[in-house]
């Protein structure tokens, strides 16, 4: 491949990147109703994996709703329970929600609370001795959000980021009119689990690019100059 064209190539690979990534940071529209209570608890097993508790309050402000999308920390879950207005809870083809299909269809005006819990795997990375779980809370799709709420159990972690606590808690909770993800962080000594690698998280290029964003875009942009460059120089002295 000449020169030209393979920085024709690179050009055009990060361009689909970064386009995708603005067209991901724009805001959906709100046109099936409003989330009035989004709460998640949070317990981790002996073996690191997370038990993860939904509470949902939905306003319906669009008539025949009979499923929403949900974005999960990711598609590496089992569903454990769910009430009786859930019908099934899946991935959908892209990966990129997850659909949950409702017993029945619900009109404008109605309000919804739905409950369901997941077994979570993907959620934690170990460094040194410690266990350190990275778990992003999504949106619903095609809703607004009022706000998110996070209760962690709190016993035996020796790190937490920014929240409050009770004597059975950690506490995150956000207000946001259009919240898209809510990222919890938390670090626990590995001495205390007994730990799998299918709990571990997976850093595929999707991953790796939504953990680091655009620095690590940047970082590979600048790599790949420099390739270009000694490329170039080659060819000059060839």
């Amino acid at each position: 491949m000449k020169l030209k064209s393979f920085k024709r190539f690179i050009i055009a690979i990060f361009s689909t990147i970064i386009l995708e990534i603005i067209m991901k940071s724009n805001i959906y529209a709100a046109s099936n109703g409003a989330v009035n209570k989004y709460y998640v608890t949070v317990s981790p097993n002996a073996n690191g994996l997370l038990n993860l508790v939904y509470n949902l309050e939905i306003k319906v402000e669009s008539d025949n709703l009979n499923e929403i999308q949900i974005k999960l920390p990711n598609n590496s879950y089992l569903v454990q329970n769910k009430d009786s207005k859930i019908s099934s809870i899946t991935p959908d083809e892209t990966g990129d929600y997850t659909t949950i299909k409702l017993s029945r269809s619900y009109k404008s005006g109605d309000t919804l609370n739905l409950n369901f819990s997941l077994l979570q795997a993907h959620v934690y990375k170990k460094s040194n001795n410690s266990c350190i779980y990275k778990v992003t809370f999504g949106e619903l799709k095609d809703f607004s959000m009022d706000k998110i709420k996070v209760q962690w159990i709190k016993k035996n972690v020796t790190f937490k980021g920014l929240g409050v606590e009770n004597d059975k808690y950690l506490i995150w909770e956000r207000k946001y009119s259009n919240l898209r993800k809510f990222n919890v962080s938390v670090r626990y000594d590995q001495s205390i689990f007994n730990l799998t690698d299918n709990g571990q998280i997976y850093y595929g290029i999707k991953e790796y690019v939504s953990e680091y964003g655009l620095i690590a875009l940047a970082a590979i942009i600048i790599i790949f100059e420099i390739l270009l460059n000694i490329i170039k120089r080659k060819n000059r002295w060839g």
